[in-house]
Parts: C-alpha cells; sequence; structure tokens
C-alpha cells in the first residue's frame, strides 16, 4: 500500500462528489481538521467512519477497505467481486470534469451519473451496445 493511498482516494471521492472537507466532516459527526488528517494520512479513519464514507459516496465499503490492508492480506479476507477507481482515475476524471464545454453539458446530472456516462463515452460502439443490454438485462431482474 502507497503510504497515502487511502487520502488520495478519499479527497479524489469528495472533489469528484462537489464536496467539501466541511461537508463531509459533518456527515461523520466529525471536526473538519480530523477529516482533513484522514486526507493527508497524518490519522487512519476508524472503521465506523470507513463505513460512512462509503454510505456518503454510495459504493461498496470493501473498495476504502481494500485501501487499509495490505494488498496480500486483503485477498484473504475480500474476495475481489467489486472494481474501484484508482487515484489516478479518478483525478483524470475530475480534471475532464473540469472543462467548461463537460461542466455545462453535465451540470444536472449528479455526480453518478456524470461517472457512468463519462467510462461510457470511453467505450467502443460494441461495448456500449453491451452495457445498454446489460442494463436492460438488470431493469428486469430488478421489477421482479
Amino acid at each position: 500500500m502507497k503510504t497515502n493511498e487511502l487520502g488520495e482516494h478519499l479527497r479524489n471521492l469528495r472533489k469528484s462528489h462537489g464536496y467539501t472537507q466541511e461537508y463531509v466532516a459533518s456527515q461523520l459527526n466529525i471536526i473538519h481538521q480530523t477529516y482533513s488528517h484522514y486526507e493527508t494520512g497524518r490519522i487512519s479513519p476508524p472503521a465506523d467512519s470507513l463505513y460512512l464514507l462509503a454510505r456518503l459516496y454510495h459504493i461498496p465499503a470493501e473498495s476504502i477497505l481494500r485501501l487499509t490492508i495490505p494488498n496480500n492480506t486483503y485477498k484473504d479476507i475480500v474476495p475481489n467481486q467489486f472494481t474501484i477507481d484508482t487515484a489516478e482515475e479518478l483525478s483524470i476524471f475530475i480534471e475532464h470534469m473540469k472543462e467548461p464545454t463537460q461542466y455545462v453539458k453535465y451540470k444536472h446530472l449528479s455526480p453518478k451519473e456524470k461517472r457512468v456516462l463519462y467510462y461510457y463515452q470511453k467505450l467502443n460502439q460494441v461495448n456500449q451496445d453491451k452495457m445498454i443490454d446489460m442494463i436492460k438485462l438488470e431493469l428486469k431482474h430488478q421489477k421482479k
């Protein structure tokens, strides 16, 4: 694990959702300075804060937990069923969304919808069609 991979990931998640450190800290019922220390790597968040962060960002808790445990240990604890954005991927996404044309084009969408469209548009036509079919199939199962 890199020295501050968790902190970088938390910062990128926060920025991609348009949240301030103060807002995230208030959602965790902690002071701003404590949350700031999470992002800088000065303090490691306790398990309950990691869980609340996962809920806040609507991601599996495992995606944050995996950054707190050395890779070889993590594989033994949690199956690799979820994929997460790396800090680099989130940084690229954030920069993409800062472009004026992208901001205007996506300003009415939620952060999650922006990410879905961003990655969808990176797919070739065949894979885009597969994604549409997969979503339709999931909707059929969801209705049951």
